[in-house]
């Protein structure tokens, strides 16, 4: 995928004065602003990830916004809108409060707010088990709005939101404020909607889920941040927006009339002064949503102002807004067009769910919202040759992937075929959105991109037409000079012998004069080389044919058009643009497109120039006729660049390493906390190469060349490239100056780690060390030593780990001409069993078990789930046809769970000392006066009765159990029954996870018999199925002085524990 141009945000090059032969420069413009618009995907715990990257990206801008503000010569990165869904809209948040908040509150790479948000949520608080057991009815950290996960989870996080964002705080007035002032970003969240909203629409009922909920968060003079509604253009009716109440907490009592006078007027002023104001509450709620991801978490009830609630209610009648809704009502009134009447508004209160469900790469709602915001809040002066930056954070898209496996899969039943089938349709309905963002929206097509096409073009044609190949510009210290005496060929007399000198002077220009090239004379540049366009097409429009030496002229003036247009392409990417007025900027752009309207007339020079074989059909140049099938899309993006304000591009970002995260359907990294900051640490570190590969795709053409030429001006990046990987390393050890890496010990062994490893990769031993030895790669030699001692908690040791596990499993790259080896994913078992391997310290109950018996950790987990599950529903349908198939489940589970257990003394599934919802203290022990086992003695038509059963499992496969039989009864040959008790130690092997064998000595005690027949010994063999729940037993019993008696049995187990859980 091409790298477009966000090192337009990150060129820190300072221009001193012009030389004496050039008039002075202009009094700069200013500081030059570069807009910018960050989307953050969704994906559970690849928050953790996405958290770190968003933490260096916004620390790096920041950085580089200082220097520009020491050197106003100098651009510097404007964030403009940041959207997210789902988990990206937690982290959407903390980006816009991280890049308003003053620099002593910024925190380091190890203590700051992304970092802490995603450290302390792991599974056993987002999934607690009760202090009872997982059936306990007692569940102190659920709340009644909950799902299967708790939001309790996310106390801290909250509180720190809240505390951010109540603007009504106190603050002491030696307090430093929190906020830089002024700071404005656009904030933008997406959310569903649980109940459809009907929208009709040319007489069609319509129904709809996705919104979107778009804010501006703002602060003052006292350094306080406020959260307010975004009002888009439009009358708002028909737009699926949300914009939440003034004040959700007072919406559901008494409209705020004369009556309410209760709340302070100072109150009252600071609502008055804000109209559009947000309550903290409503955003956290907002966030609450937005991140709810079905099932894991409950609906979040939110209360906002529309026309019509779609909910049954019939709309409201009135000709006025409701109170609380008559700040938006203004709001949206002012943001209509001219005669556009917003309808009356009023609050409703509905159920919304993860805004991924529909949109989970809100681009579409960052595109709005930045370009509104930038038409009524410019950016400095608006630059026309700059386009608005679209970083998408995707976590999904790796560089340099492993090869797929070729392995044919398993053949599985169509049922699960059809399942795989939901799966990826839910996966493509969730970005649906975003290929209607970038579906026509004239993406990529920049200014700068457009003039590399044509001059590609001018090149190509001048090289048909006979005129020889000439060096393209250079970089560095020999440009200035190069673009001066380029201005001087344009200038020269259309014939004779002085524009084929000018050329092959031009391929011997040397850096006598490194100073840039005015801006005025880039200006004349491009209107010489329109104009001369128009005169050659003059003479290729003629009737008659070209003279010889008109020919030659003609395919000069190709190659010098082709040269200048080049040169002006890599221009475009100069950090110096505060020098130049805003006129110039404007004519540049317009003689930079108007090249375009001459190439179809030049286009004609080819009949009489050519030299190529023609084509069959239609007689003309193969040549020519990829030169006309060409044409048509210069010329329609050149005309969408006309009617663009702003060009827009979009940087997909790219990630090397395997995460821990992406285990689990994306929830692995809440499995502990340092898999969450291993993750953190790699998204720092993508993060930061991200950046050092855009800069070196799109470098300030007045830098030192430091990678091949030629592949950069083609605009692409092998990352195979030494030279490349020379840039990559010079640019990274300015950032990681910037981030203070070399203070982290994590953070360090990180970057340390993967990016020897990508340097292998992409260029396999040999050059990776060639590259690691070169100076621009000497930096990374210079981090702290990794630690000597084990200690239980470091993190550095722990993410180490966690991070040789994660690229232990190297394979094939997919580019087929890769020189190394690439990572694949792990799976569950593997990374268990290499986190055993590296011994791993766990620090978290679910971890440890996980690590301990992986199985055990999943049937622990599912009767959690599966307890969690019946609390929802039994509160909310008691008497539901769905409790037995719950209750079927968690006998199940219970069962399964009690096999791994390594000593068990009650092998029962009734959960002893628990109390399931629905039952009380003492239910559960009443159910053990039921047998555990009961055995049908098929030979002596008897019955054999257990309620005591222990088992001890030295492993997975064996099996020691103690069968104890208090009460058998036989009635073979006799009205009476034969009673005894037996005794049965046994060995059992499992063969297969639905089936083992056993053996074992038997001791009967017959309590009717005399003397020596009152014991007998025996033995007997069996056969358990199902969770060792039905049993085939054969056996014997040797009484002495009489024959051997044999015993066919057909057994029973687990009784009590089944009547228990179908009877709840």
């Amino acid at each position: 995928m091409a790298l477009l141009p966000l090192s337009l945000l990150l060129s820190t090059l300072t221009l001193t004065t012009p030389p004496a032969g050039e008039s002075s420069p202009p009094a700069p413009r200013g500081r030059e602003s570069e807009p910018f618009a960050l989307t953050l995907s969704g994906g559970v715990s690849l928050g953790a990830y996405e958290g770190g990257l968003s933490w260096a990206l916004v620390r790096y801008l920041r950085e580089i916004e200082k220097d520009a503000q020491v050197d106003l010569s100098e651009r510097h990165p404007q964030l403009v809108t940041v959207t997210g869904a789902s988990a990206g809209s937690i982290n959407a948040l903390l980006v816009a409060l991280a890049w308003c908040t003053e620099e002593s509150y910024q925190g380091s790479i190890d203590h700051n707010d992304f970092r802490s948000t995603w450290a302390g949520v792991g599974l056993d608080e987002l999934l607690p088990s009760s202090h009872g057991g997982p059936f306990s009815s007692f569940e102190p950290r659920y709340d009644s709005t909950d799902g299967l996960f708790t939001r309790r989870a996310f106390e801290s996080v909250i509180a720190s939101f809240r505390a951010r964002l109540d603007w009504r705080r106190s603050r002491h007035e030696k307090e430093k404020p929190y906020f830089r002032y002024p700071c404005e970003v656009p904030l933008g969240i997406t959310v569903t909607r649980a109940v459809p909203e009907t929208v009709e629409e040319a007489g069609l009922r319509i129904p709809r889920q996705r919104f979107s909920i778009l804010w501006k968060l703002e602060t003052d003079s006292n350094g306080r941040a406020h959260i307010r509604n975004q009002f888009l253009p439009g009358d708002g009716s028909s737009d699926a927006l949300v914009y939440l109440t003034e004040s959700p907490v007072y919406a559901t009592a008494s409209p705020p009339r004369s009556s309410t006078r209760r709340r302070s007027s100072s109150a009252f002023q600071v609502e008055l002064r804000k109209p559009s104001s947000v309550e903290a509450e409503a955003v956290i709620k907002a966030i609450e949503a937005s991140s709810a991801f079905p099932f894991a978490f409950g609906p979040v009830r939110l209360s906002y102002c529309a026309p019509s609630c779609s909910n049954g209610a019939p709309p409201s009648s009135s000709m006025l807004s409701d109170p609380y809704c008559q700040a938006i009502a203004d709001g949206l009134q002012q943001a209509a067009p001219e005669g556009a009447r917003v309808p009356p508004l009023q609050v409703c209160r509905q159920e919304f769910f993860d805004g991924g469900v529909f949109d989970n790469t809100p681009v579409g709602t960052a595109l709005r919202q930045a370009e509104q915001f930038l038409t009524k809040h410019p950016v400095s002066a608006p630059n026309p040759l700059r386009p608005l930056t679209y970083l998408f954070v995707d976590p999904d898209f790796r560089r340099l992937p492993a090869s797929p496996s070729g392995v044919k899969g398993k053949e599985v039943p169509d049922l699960l075929n059809q399942l795989e089938f939901i799966s990826s349709a839910i996966g493509t309905a969730r970005s649906f959105e975003l290929h209607n963002a970038i579906q026509n929206k004239g993406w990529n097509q920049t200014l700068r991109s457009h003039a590399r096409g044509t001059a590609a073009w001018l090149f190509q044609l001048a090289q048909f037409v006979g005129s020889p190949s000439h060096l393209a510009a250079p970089t560095g210290e020999a440009r200035g000079a190069y673009g001066r005496r380029l201005a001087g060929c344009l200038k020269e007399s259309p014939v004779g012998p002085s524009l084929n000198a000018c050329l092959r002077a031009l391929d011997q220009t040397r850096g006598e004069d490194t100073e840039p090239v005015l801006f005025s004379t880039l200006v004349d540049i491009a209107r010489r080389t329109h104009a001369g366009l128009v005169d050659s097409g003059a003479t290729c429009d003629r009737d008659t044919p070209l003279l010889e030496g008109e020919a030659r002229t003609v395919a000069r003036r190709l190659e010098l058009a082709a040269l200048a247009q080049g040169f002006l392409a890599e221009e475009l990417n100069r950090s110096d643009y505060g020098r130049a007025t805003s006129r110039e900027l404007d004519e540049l752009r317009q003689s930079l497109l108007a090249v375009t309207s001459t190439l179809r007339r030049v286009l004609d020079c080819a009949g009489d120039l050519g030299r190529t074989q023609g084509s069959r059909s239609t007689g003309k140049p193969l040549s020519v006729l990829s030169l006309e099938e060409s044409l048509p899309t210069l010329e329609k993006e050149a005309e969408a660049l006309t009617h663009l304000t702003r060009d827009r591009s979009m940087i997909v970002s790219s990630r090397f390493s395997p995460l821990a995260s992406s285990q689990l359907r994306n929830f692995g990294a809440f499995l502990d906390e340092p898999l969450r900051m291993t993750d953190y640490y790699i998204g720092i570190y993508e993060a930061a190469h991200q950046l050092a590969e855009n800069f070196c795709a799109e470098q300030d053409p007045y830098n030192t060349v430091v990678w091949e030429e030629g592949r950069r001006l083609q605009g692409t990046l092998d990352l195979k490239e030494e030279s490349l990987q020379h840039c990559i390393g010079e640019k990274l050890e300015f950032i990681t100056g910037k981030l203070d890496v070399a203070r982290s010990g994590p953070a360090s062994h990180v970057f340390e780690t993967l990016a020897k490893l990508e340097l292998r990769a992409a260029l396999g031993d040999e050059g990776q060390q060639r590259v690691l030895a070169s100076p621009q790669w000497k930096w990374l030699s210079t981090f702290p030593p990794f630690p000597k001692h084990r200690v239980l908690l470091d993190d550095t040791i722990t993410v180490s780990q966690v991070l040789r596990v994660l690229t232990s499993k190297e394979t094939f790259c997919q580019d087929p001409f890769s020189r190394g080896r690439c990572f694949e994913d792990l799976d569950l078992e593997e990374l268990s069993q290499g986190l055993a391997r590296e011994g791993y310290a766990p620090r978290s109950e679910s971890m440890r078990l996980f690590l301990a018996d992986p199985m055990r950790w999943k049937l622990e987990l599912a009767m959690r789930s599966m307890s969690r599950i019946s609390a929802i529903h039994g509160e909310a349908h008691p008497n539901s046809e769905f409790v037995p198939a719950l209750n079927a489940g968690r006998l199940l589970m219970t069962r399964q769970a009690g096999l791994r257990e390594a000593l068990r003394i009650n092998a029962s599934s009734v959960p002893l000392g628990q109390t399931p919802l629905g039952t009380s203290v003492v239910t559960p022990w009443l159910f053990t006066l039921v047998p555990y086992r009961a055995s049908i003695d098929v030979a002596h038509r008897g019955l054999m009765l257990s309620w005591f059963e222990p088992v001890v499992r030295p492993t997975d496969r064996l099996t020691g159990r103690l069968g104890l039989n208090p009460l058998e009864l036989r009635w073979k040959d006799s009205v009476l029954p034969y009673v005894s008790s037996s005794v049965t130690p046994s060995m059992a092997y499992a063969v297969s996870s639905l089936a083992s064998v056993g053996a074992g000595p038997t001791v009967e005690a017959r309590w009717r018999e005399q003397g020596r027949e009152q014991w007998a010994l025996g033995g007997e063999v069996y056969a358990d199925f199902a969770q060792e729940r039905i049993r085939l037993g054969l056996g014997f019993r040797d009484t002495p002085g009489t024959p051997w008696a044999g015993l066919v049995y057909l057994s029973f187990a687990d009784l009590n524990g089944m009547l228990f859980w179908m009877t709840r």
